[in-house]
């Protein structure tokens, strides 16, 4: 939720997220993905490029810009280890 949501979770959506990956074994990728895929994170962000979506990473959870991710090869340095489908 911190970095997806730059928040905590509430005790609801904690909840289900926890029921979720007890009863159907989800891992933590998965969650990631209902995350990203969730209509709160699209109406937050929009459709975010892959720089986009990496800033945005760094920004909620580190509280910093990456300062060394304006190169291409870079972004997808880290797009590539995602199992998030980015634009």
């Amino acid at each position: 939720y911190k970095a997806a949501f730059d928040r905590l979770p509430d005790p609801e959506d904690l909840n289900y997220w926890l029921g979720r990956w007890e009863e159907e074994t989800l891992s933590l990728s998965d969650i990631a993905d209902g995350l990203y895929n969730a209509v709160e994170f699209s109406d937050t962000y929009g459709n975010l490029s892959n720089t986009d979506y990496i800033t945005q990473l760094y920004a909620n959870v580190l509280d910093r810009h990456p300062m060394r991710l304006v190169r291409p090869t870079r972004v997808m340095y880290w797009a590539q280890g995602t199992h998030v489908h980015l634009c």
